[in-house]
């Protein structure tokens, strides 16, 4: 056997190597099995996605009209909401809105991995208005909640921001578009603007598996350490048969002749 681990050293790192990602596979499938919590990353990531499609997004925001109305259409049952904060440039939005209530296209957006539900067309935004001490500043930050199906939306263990709350009359609504559906008819007696979210800095995300996620993931990494364990299997007996111990022992048992 030492003499097979001495002429075969390729192998003998593969070995290794095998041995090493079985032994991690290993004690990666005990920890989902045996920790409570378990960060769910696709969470973590759709929301950044989420933002970065956002950010892309056309964004007016016209006189109230037929809100009601369009929030019907789009009801959106089992929900949940999050805050985050928004940069919006442009200045004339502060003298002509105290609130803001509309909708985010999901159009061009996808998700990491499939849910149960269909994706929706798009989520609900609503924020108000805080009036700086400078009016003229072209740049300013609001905290805006965002409301949509809970499979799309992450989870926090503290808001992002917390809301303004200044009230008023004069409410907004709003409407977005990608870049390739933009036409004329879009924005036509509104503000035209643009939205910049801001992904977090400390991603304090509440959302984990499940129970049914982790038994999954469990049982799938059991069975590849155990294919693992097979294969380093393999490599042991074919090493124990390449032996000069067990190749001298089968010549002489079993062809006798071959030493004459």
């Amino acid at each position: 056997m030492f003499s097979f681990v001495r002429n075969r050293p390729p192998l003998v790192v593969f070995f290794l190597c095998i041995a090493s990602v079985t032994v991690a596979v290993f004690c990666f499938a005990f920890y989902i099995k045996n920790t409570d919590e378990v960060p769910d990353s696709d969470i973590k990531y759709d929301w950044v996605q989420l933002l970065k499609h956002f950010n892309t997004l056309e964004v007016c925001i016209a006189s109230e009209q037929h809100l009601d109305e369009k929030i019907e259409e789009n009801v959106i049952y089992e929900t949940t909401e999050v805050q985050t904060s928004i940069t919006i440039n442009s200045s004339d939005i502060i003298d002509k809105f105290n609130s803001v209530r509309g909708f985010l296209t999901l159009e061009d957006w996808h998700t990491n991995c499939p849910k149960n539900n269909p994706k929706p067309s798009q989520l609900e935004i609503n924020f108000d208005i805080p009036k700086p001490a400078n009016v003229s500043l072209s740049n300013y930050d609001v905290c805006v909640t965002i409301k949509g199906p809970e499979e799309y939306l992450p989870k926090f263990s503290e808001p992002n921001c917390k809301p303004h709350n200044e009230g008023g009359a004069k409410k907004g609504t709003l409407t977005t578009s990608t870049r390739a559906n933009l036409n004329e008819a879009f924005c036509k007696g509104g503000t035209l603007t643009k939205f910049y979210f801001h992904p977090q800095k400390k991603h304090n995300l509440a959302s984990f598996l499940s129970d049914n996620e982790k038994s999954i993931i469990y049982v799938h990494l059991l069975w590849t350490s155990y294919v693992m364990l097979f294969l380093l299997l393999l490599i042991v007996v074919y090493g124990s048969l390449q032996s000069d111990y067990v190749h001298d022992s089968f010549l002489h048992k079993w062809m006798p002749f071959h030493n004459q």
